[in-house]
């Protein structure tokens, strides 16, 4: 799974970082942000697959971590050019802060079951 969160969110960048050439109404920031956003999120998947979690979490974190970056890419091509005041900015560190609890909450409990 490594290797095809790799490829796959690498393909993801450079579309996005194509798109973001290419169109004239798609902000540099919204661009950036959404950059970081993928590369997060290939980042938790690497992790997912790299940690000894229950194949339970494995299998269900792998279906519900993209769709959670689905909505933050959504959001952050949404997301005013600020991060003051912006509520689509914090409904994408809001995602990520359930991304990163659900995925330490996994590691405990597979730990304590282990």
């Amino acid at each position: 799974m490594n290797k095809a969160a790799i490829v796959i969110g690498g393909i993801l960048l450079l579309f996005n970082i194509a798109i973001g050439m290419l169109l004239s109404a798609y902000p540099k920031f919204n661009c950036i942000l959404n950059s970081c956003i993928i590369i997060a999120n290939i980042v938790l998947l690497i992790a997912i697959s790299s940690m000894p979690l229950k194949d339970g979490y494995k299998v269900s974190f792998n279906f519900l971590f993209p769709a959670m970056c689905l909505l933050q890419l959504i959001f952050g091509f949404y997301a005013p050019e600020h991060f003051k005041d912006s509520p689509f900015v914090i409904a994408i560190l809001i995602i990520f802060l359930l991304q990163i609890i659900l995925l330490v909450s996994a590691k405990i409990v597979s730990k304590i079951n282990s």
